[in-house]
């Protein structure tokens, strides 16, 4: 989630839940485990009263870089031992994934 507002910025929990294919319930268990852990802020949206928007606060900012540098660092160990074509092979098969679960309208 916290991968989603860093690249999305405000997001409502809809748009999260869409994002991640998440049912509403999960996504509002996660994001209140996130608030109580001070990892994220909601707050109304100022042109939708009914709707929440959902930021990163600073402690959740000041993880990003560490966050990105350990997942680029274990996608280098895991990736290792493949070779080229077994790598090119799950590249193929995680960017389909992610096409076929990709929302059908954007978001900003």
């Amino acid at each position: 989630m916290l991968n989603c507002l860093w690249n999305h910025g405000e997001l409502t929990p809809k748009q999260i839940g869409e994002l991640l294919v998440l049912e509403a319930s999960s996504t509002s268990g996660i994001l209140d485990l996130m608030q109580k852990n001070d990892l994220i802020n909601r707050s109304i949206h100022p042109d939708n009263r009914r709707a929440i928007l959902v930021t990163t606060t600073k402690k959740a900012d000041e993880l990003h870089q560490p966050v990105e540098k350990f997942v680029k660092d274990m996608n280098h160990h895991f990736m290792a031992n493949l070779s080229d074509d077994e790598k090119d092979l799950l590249s193929k098969a995680l960017i389909h994934i992610i096409q076929i679960n990709k929302p059908e309208k954007p978001f900003h």
